[in-house]
């Protein structure tokens, strides 16, 4: 699907501190302040890109890419022009930035496509004593206020699982970069949190405004698709205006996946989950680790007509260089199954109950007829695949393997196997291939 109407126009914001997803710093009082103790624990949730080995291939001249300096443009909101934002003073990502404390929320995000807290999948499901501690911290964020005082102390484990829903089920809480300071008692119990703003108040209302009024161009974009369509049109949307980079300020936010054009993959996650609510499609977000590296990551899991799949759009977001990879489809409505070869996600999730991800025929590949089961001889069927897209007229293979050693059987043999099929259907051929090896997906692009 080619999008028209959005054109990628990107604003880079480099800045030197990486922004560590979800990290916290535990704070002991005791009742001699000179023996307090501090210690840091962080969790990352970011994707290492230099992991990731996808390669490209060409029969034909190789092409040299050259990195070039990127001029910086005004904000835009996935492609589109937008008013100037306020102007705020760009503090270390360690810093919190000085805001009043306000005691009502800053703004009513009424039709700003969010379903209600209590309508959130995962929110459904925690229990009375949590929720109320999830609004207390929820209302106090919204209301910028710098820290939460509890009434009676909590367990850490607690407050960690209410920390990571308000991350990954609130996309609109941009403000604070999920760097909290807890304190505790000498039970090791939480007593107060303390946030770190990134946004200002004026900034966050333009963003909040920004934000709902793309989402409104969104849905006009959509008019009159099917619900797999609108899913599709924002999937390709966000690889189109999106590019990966963890050392922003704002890259776990939708501030930087959205306005910014860069995100590392808990900004992506997070976007894609908003973009799916306003076009009233079911979305959650979960993270998770992958199972080679121990990386920390975050992807989605989405309801398409009462079907739930699993879409990461961040492993599909290709790019070397400045230049944009063909979209694998790789991670696009997948199984737990299929995910499960490199990756373990949290169990809050489990306990949540995440629904089960278990109908293969919502993948692309297997819809689209490119996906290779265990049953297949992978090169057999990575050449019909060949032949096929030659006889449709088409110049776009796709093969995706569900072995892994018949990924790599296939990506082994590929430079003899396209110029011997190629040769016998096709005069003055050439041809370009690309592997993603994280999704096990193979696509060749054909000249001819």
């Amino acid at each position: 699907m080619k999008i028209h109407p959005f054109r990628k126009s990107i604003l880079l914001v480099t800045l030197a501190a990486v922004m560590l997803l979800s990290a916290c710093k535990i704070v002991s009082t005791n009742e001699n302040p000179l023996e307090t103790e501090r210690t840091r624990q962080t969790t990352t949730a970011k994707t290492d890109r230099t992991q990731r080995t996808t390669e490209k291939q060409s029969a034909s001249t190789p092409r040299t890419t050259a990195a070039t300096a990127i001029e910086e443009a005004p904000y835009t909101t996935m492609g589109i022009a937008v008013t100037e934002a306020p102007y705020v003073e760009e503090a270390p990502a360690t810093e919190p930035i000085e805001v009043p404390a306000y005691r009502e929320p800053v703004i009513e995000l009424i039709g700003f496509y969010l379903p209600e807290l209590e309508d959130r999948f995962f929110l459904k499901e925690l229990a009375g004593e949590s929720m109320d501690v999830f609004m207390q911290v929820y209302s106090a964020i919204m209301a910028f206020e710098p820290e939460v005082i509890f009434d009676e102390p909590i367990t850490l484990d607690r407050m960690t699982n209410v920390m990571m829903l308000i991350n990954y089920a609130c996309p609109e809480l941009m403000q604070v970069d999920c760097n909290y300071t807890y304190y505790t008692n000498a039970q090791n119990l939480c007593t107060a949190i303390e946030f770190c703003y990134i946004l200002d108040v004026d900034t966050y209302i333009w963003a909040c405004r920004e934000i709902r009024d793309t989402f409104d161009i969104l849905r006009d974009q959509t008019h009159g698709m099917s619900m797999p369509e609108k899913e599709r049109f924002a999937y390709e949307l966000l690889i189109d205006v999106c590019t990966y980079n963890d050392t922003t300020l704002h890259s776990g936010t939708c501030f930087g996946a959205v306005l910014e054009g860069v995100a590392r993959c808990e900004g992506y996650a997070k976007a894609f989950m908003w973009m799916m609510w306003a076009l009233d499609i079911p979305c959650m977000t979960v993270t998770g680790a992958t199972l080679e590296d121990d990386v920390r990551h975050a992807w989605n899991v989405v309801c398409i007509d009462g079907n739930y799949a699993i879409v990461d759009v961040t492993f599909d977001d290709v790019e070397d260089y400045g230049e944009q990879y063909p979209v694998p489809y790789a991670y696009f409505n997948v199984t737990d199954e299929f995910v499960a070869n490199n990756r373990i996600m949290d169990t809050l999730y489990s306990i949540l109950r995440k629904p089960e991800c278990n109908n293969e025929s919502m993948s692309f590949h297997v819809s689209n007829g490119s996906y290779c089961n265990d049953r297949t001889d992978p090169i057999d069927f990575f050449i019909h695949q060949v032949f096929r897209t030659v006889e449709m007229g088409e110049s776009r293979v796709y093969f995706q393997c569900g072995s892994q050693q018949g990924f790599w059987d296939v990506l082994d043999a590929i430079d003899y196997l396209l110029p011997e099929v190629l040769s016998s259907c096709l005069n003055g051929w050439g041809y370009n291939w690309y592997s993603y090896s994280d999704g096990q997906t193979i696509i060749v692009d054909l000249q001819y």
